[in-house]
């Protein structure tokens, strides 16, 4: 079944009433008022969304957090504590977890993390330098010991074991460098803080507290400052190293935009013709004489309104017209209606058709007997898309539908639905109104 394009002409006026010179000049000057307040609005709505998304893009994935380092579960493999010397010595396994919550990864160096009791060590271990992915956290199994040689005599010491609660503290720092959007990059430390409750009576963990401690910079440990020069000329590669990097973010940024808004040209904004389809029809009644020849049917179905774009469609009132090689024997009225943002609207309809209107001498007589009766089914919605409230795009659908009826089962024996479109070419302009 072939497409048929219907190019719609300009009607004369009813009344032979033309307008003058004059009034079709006011009317295009208003219609051009009205399409530069239209293209102003346009152009704000995409200002504020173009903001929305450089909050949003700010606030979520340019935002850089600092990533949190803590101890995980504590297995105790092995303690030993005397009370009279005083003395201790324990063997565990752990967990250091490095958990990034950013949008890129964080490079990180080899660091330590240092046990003490009452800030004097009493045991250290490596943290390798790796690399925590993209909000995940990088566990890395340890396995620690802990004892007192280095610990200095302590009467404190005593009483806590005899107490039968160890407390001991755990401490690290990591340097590393969060990377967003592969070249961006920012250093970020992190510190760890913990509290470790020891239950010497069944040798396991009683409590484990976390905070977070903010980082201050440390002075040189050498003492050496630097001259008012090498300050002068750090400030200036500092300077210079942010301007290129404020122009790498913009780029990156325009960029970004450019990916937007092509997305949403294709998506959102691309408005696609809406479809008109008959549903499954349900025969009542079908009544056919091939000596006549005439038939007279009348059955139920549904007209869908299928509209794929992001605005609703609103469509005037029409009719579906069934015909006999191509002559008429029926027609149905189509309300009018509005096809909601990516949804179908399904109106179900009563159809009568009857050969009354059919010329003498057309094949219908054999068709009847062949037991096979085709008919086609044809309508044109004519309405508009309207995306964003305000902007809107006429749109007509057109159905072209061939239906087969089994005279012997009174039934449908076949339904095709081909939709026609009068554009061929694709239309991108839009029309103001």
């Amino acid at each position: 079944m072939a497409e048929k394009t219907n190019q719609a002409y300009p009607l004369a006026p009813a009344n032979g009433y033309t307008r003058s010179d004059r009034e079709s000049l006011v009317s295009e000057d208003e219609l051009k008022r009205q399409k530069r307040i239209k293209l102003f609005t346009y152009i704000g709505i995409f200002i504020v969304f173009q903001i929305i998304v450089m909050t949003v893009f700010g606030l979520t994935v340019m935002k850089v957090k600092t990533p949190k380092v803590r101890l995980g579960e504590i297995s105790i493999t092995n303690f030993n504590s005397a009370a009279a010397t005083p003395s201790f010595d324990t063997t565990f396994n752990t967990q250091i977890r490095v958990k990034n919550t950013n949008w890129g990864p964080y490079k990180f160096d080899a660091g330590m993390v240092t046990f003490m009791y009452q800030g004097a060590p009493v045991g250290t271990v490596a943290v390798p330098k790796s690399k925590a992915g993209m909000r995940s956290t990088k566990k890395i199994n340890v396995e620690v010991r802990l004892n007192t040689d280095a610990l200095p005599s302590s009467s404190t010491l005593t009483s806590e074991l005899n107490s039968g609660v160890l407390t001991l503290t755990s401490q690290a720092k990591l340097t590393g460098k969060v990377e967003l959007m592969l070249i961006m990059k920012k250093k970020k430390s992190a510190n760890m803080d913990c509290t470790v409750a020891f239950d010497l009576s069944t040798k396991t963990v009683k409590k484990m507290a976390e905070k977070t401690h903010q980082a201050y910079p440390l002075a040189p440990a050498n003492g050496y400052t630097r001259s008012v020069g090498e300050s002068l000329v750090s400030e200036d590669e500092l300077k210079r190293r942010k301007r290129s990097r404020l122009f790498t973010y913009i780029g990156i940024f325009i960029v970004f935009q450019i990916i937007v808004m092509t997305v949403f040209g294709l998506t959102v904004m691309k408005v696609k013709t809406p479809k008109v389809r008959l549903g499954e029809i349900n025969v009542q009644d079908f009544n056919s004489v091939p000596a006549t020849p005439s038939f007279d049917t009348t059955f139920t179905t549904q007209i869908r309104v299928k509209n794929t774009n992001w605005g609703p469609y609103k469509f005037d009132a029409s009719t579906v017209t069934f015909m006999y090689q191509g002559v008429a024997v029926g027609q149905v009225t189509v309300p009018k209606g509005k096809a909601g943002m990516r949804s179908t609207k399904k109106m179900n309809v009563e159809v009568s058709l009857n050969a009354n209107g059919l010329p003498s001498g057309s094949n219908l007589g054999s068709e009847l007997n062949s037991g096979v009766l085709t008919l086609n089914s044809q309508a044109k919605l004519a309405g508009k898309v309207e995306l964003m409230l305000i902007m809107k795009k006429k749109k007509s659908a057109t159905m072209d539908c061939m239906i087969g009826f089994d005279l012997s089962t009174k039934t449908v024996k076949s339904l095709q639905c081909k939709n026609s479109n009068p554009q061929k070419k694709r239309d991108f302009s839009f029309r103001f109104y």
